[in-house]
């Protein structure tokens, strides 16, 4: 696999390539963090090919923006390879055009009986770690509020 597949400015969304960089700053951390997501079929080639190549592919990117020099502040932290995920395989939740708020439907306890939760049910945070968390935390809420736990 070659970097050269991807333009190295390119932020797109159709195959073969779809990298997205998003720099974010860590709030409980001194250092900057970067976050890099790949899709399509370039995605699936990286996941292949195993543990360190989601990695070495960002850095590579980074350092082709920035800099040869860059590569040397560079550290992986984490990466991970969903579509190997037996019961995620690969997904984020997504809604159609126009359905956003379909999330609360989602969302809604059936009967006072039946809570959910995950970060499909968040209305501001869906395909993030922390939308699932806030989403099982707002159920939490409404099994308590709702006088049916019995412990």
């Amino acid at each position: 696999m070659s970097p050269t597949r991807c333009r190295r400015t390119a932020i797109c969304g159709a195959p073969p390539c779809a990298p997205r960089w998003a720099p974010i700053i860590c709030a409980r951390s001194a250092s900057p963090v970067s976050k890099a997501f790949f899709g399509g079929s370039f995605a699936q080639e990286l996941e292949d090919a195993g543990e360190g190549a989601l990695a070495a592919q960002s850095i590579d990117e980074i350092a082709a923006l920035l800099g040869n020099d860059f590569r040397r502040k560079l550290k992986p932290l984490s990466e991970s390879r969903w579509s190997h995920d037996p019961f995620a395989r690969g997904s984020y939740s997504h809604a159609l055009p126009g359905h956003a708020g379909d999330r609360a439907i989602l969302a809604a306890p059936v009967d006072g009986r039946l809570f959910f939760a995950g970060e499909a049910t968040s209305p501001n945070f869906f395909s993030t770690a922390h939308g699932a968390r806030d989403s099982g935390e707002r159920a939490a809420g409404e099994v308590l509020s709702s006088g049916t736990s019995r412990y």
